[in-house]
């Protein structure tokens, strides 16, 4: 759909200008971080990209300059736009993926849907995010359910002191979920991070999922630092057995706060945890308007989205191991 302002200025910084961008020291204009500082850990609620905020600035006086003729005309055509340009991105169909505030809102919705009743047990793992610890400990505590935690912490450590002949990490990852799978509690979700919060660690979630599959269970991946991170293929997690994958914009995609996502192939599972105008039309109608907020940064991603393109996926994931190199020596 047309946007209903000048966008030569963004259209030209997605494009060419992303083209030409340096990394490093040369892209710090890029971002609104405090040149005072060094700042190591963008994933930890990342950093917006200056020309990304003014965008989204737009968008926000557009709305407030006529907010019925926004809200009621203007707006869904182009969070549909935007469905469409994440599909593309991460390889899924538009259809199975909803535009949501974060990956928290989005596993408190998946949460509160699967787990019914006294039967449906959760297995996490002990390097899983806090929040969604709390979100799976609240739900299953109400209705009578357990949320069990992999000492995932505990097997790597035991590795590491091991004497004998050195595993792999992803078989010492996939071991200790495939034993507590093995053990007296049946579960209905598993839910694994892509990559781990506070270690850093890339789970092997593809390997992880098929064992769990052996097992009749749920898979639920919590990628709130994946997109742009890792390569995403939503197909690809579909085919190895993963049911739900919810992620952030705001951490290495560097959108605006206020924006994740939710891909699921079990549409009908799950509902949202606002109920709202398009309740029970479906999983893109149900989740997609939940009230008058601000959609500025979810307006803004299919620019943002063709910026990390024109600049290279690939590209930023070898500076970003290089630069991980280089630290650890």
């Amino acid at each position: 759909p047309e946007v209903p302002f000048d966008t030569f200025r963004v259209f030209e910084w997605a494009t060419s200008s992303a083209k030409e961008l340096d990394f490093g020291e040369n892209a710090r204009s890029e971002f609104f971080i405090d040149s005072s500082w060094t700042f190591l850990n963008h994933g930890a609620f990342g950093g917006s990209l200056r020309e990304i905020t003014r965008y989204g600035d737009e968008w926000r006086r557009f709305c407030e300059t006529q907010p019925l003729r926004f809200y009621d005309r203007v707006l869904l055509p182009h969070l549909v736009h935007s469905h469409r340009a994440l599909g593309k991105f991460i390889n899924c169909e538009p259809v199975d993926v909803v535009l949501v505030p974060n990956a928290t809102t989005a596993l408190n919705a998946v949460m509160r849907s699967l787990v019914q009743g006294s039967d449906d047990n959760i297995l996490m793992l002990d390097v899983g995010y806090g929040a969604i610890k709390k979100v799976c400990e609240t739900v299953c505590r109400g209705l009578g359910a357990t949320a069990d935690v992999v000492p995932i912490s505990e097997s790597l450590l035991s590795a590491a002191v091991d004497d004998g002949e050195p595993s792999s990490v992803d078989d010492i990852l996939v071991g200790a979920v495939e034993s507590s799978l093995q053990g007296n509690t049946t579960y209905k979700v598993v839910v694994l991070d892509h990559t781990t919060s506070n270690t850093g660690l890339n789970l092997p979630v593809e390997k992880i999922a098929r064992v769990c599959k052996e097992y009749g269970c749920i898979v639920v991946v919590d990628g709130a630092h994946g997109l742009l991170a890792r390569d995403l293929d939503m197909r690809a997690m579909a085919q190895c057995g993963v049911d739900f994958y919810a992620g952030n914009c705001h951490k290495w995609l560097a959108s605006n706060k206020g924006l994740g996502f939710m891909w699921t192939n079990a549409k009908d599972a799950v509902k949202p945890v606002v109920i709202s105008h398009g309740y029970d039309d479906g999983y893109l109608s149900s989740f997609m308007w939940d009230g008058c907020r601000d959609y500025s940064a979810a307006l803004t991603l299919p620019y943002l989205l063709q910026f990390w393109d024109s600049v290279g996926q690939a590209r930023v994931r070898e500076y970003q191991k290089k630069i991980l190199v280089g630290a650890l020596r």
